[in-house]
């Protein structure tokens, strides 16, 4: 049933204007078009970084065959689009799968050029020049820093450093990888690079063991919509689903690049890698700089 409703108006210089209210809806069925949806807000993450920082990327680990090494790249592949499809679906920033190397480079203290040609120098003969193995730390992490909205599994922990004396302000989930050994490839890089650029800091306050981070959102409400407490965990759900989980991901998860990233004053969408150096095991080590 549509009720038409006319209205008039009158003019001031007495001319007499006639319009009409399109027809309401009542009741009865109709083929009215529906409202669209309001867009959905994206949870941004927009706390600003310093200085240059040296990150870990990651790939699949090199096989004893061409079809191995194949099969490898393709779960990391695989790993990482569906961290992408679940990032867009709870409308959280997309990042570079990564984890940090050396953080905060004072870059008046050591430049751009500097920190290149250093790694010219040391990559294509030290003992990351092949890349190297990070294993997962199947461990199930305890909130020792109180954080807020915490929860955690084997390999893995979500939490907010919104408070106190927390600098970074956000809401993390991240994977968390095995200590090694001080003569392994991983810390012996990290040595080397903290002792030529020693304005950098390592990613954690307890000594180098690095983690994978994969999700950044804001310590605020409105992250609420998006990411918390009992919603994280249907991220690893996903990825086991998908047969990329963690324990999926351990066989395979090689350091294949080191990127030098500009994050000066930048939020993490305005990152920006000025130059990388891929390591490379099937080639004795090869190591080729891309700046």
């Amino acid at each position: 049933l549509y009720i038409l409703v006319a209205m008039e108006w009158k003019a001031t210089a007495g001319a007499v204007a006639t319009g009409f209210l399109v027809a309401v809806l009542l009741g009865g069925c109709g083929n009215s078009p529906k409202p669209s949806p309001a867009p959905a807000q994206e949870c941004p993450y927009d706390y600003r970084f310093h200085g240059l920082t040296l990150l870990l990327h990651f790939g699949g680990k090199p096989g004893a065959t061409d079809e191995e090494t194949r099969h490898n790249q393709d779960v990391y592949d695989k790993f990482v689009n569906t961290l992408k499809d679940w990032r867009k679906s709870h409308n959280l920033m997309q990042f570079p799968v990564h984890a940090t190397l050396l953080y905060g480079i004072n870059a008046s203290q050591s430049s751009e050029d500097d920190i290149k040609a250093y790694l010219n120098q040391v990559l294509p003969s030290g003992p990351a020049k092949a890349g190297f193995a990070t294993p997962i730390d199947f461990s199930t992490p305890k909130n020792v820093d109180n954080y807020t909205h915490y929860v955690s599994g084997p390999g893995w922990e979500y939490g907010d450093s919104c408070c106190d004396l927390a600098s970074m302000r956000m809401r993390f989930a991240e994977i968390h990888l095995q200590p090694q050994a001080s003569d392994s490839a991983l810390q012996l890089l990290h040595a080397q690079v903290a002792k030529q650029f020693p304005s950098g800091g390592s990613s954690t306050l307890s000594g180098f063991v690095p983690h994978i981070s994969t999700v950044y959102a804001n310590s605020d409400s409105d992250s609420e919509r998006c990411v918390t407490q009992a919603s994280i965990p249907d991220l690893w759900q996903t990825l086991n689903a998908k047969h990329v989980g963690l324990e999926e991901l351990d066989k395979i998860l090689w350091v294949t690049s080191i990127g030098l990233w500009d994050m000066r004053d930048k939020t993490t969408s305005e990152w920006k890698m000025l130059a990388e150096w891929r390591l490379n095991q099937t080639t004795g080590g090869e190591v080729v700089s891309i700046v």
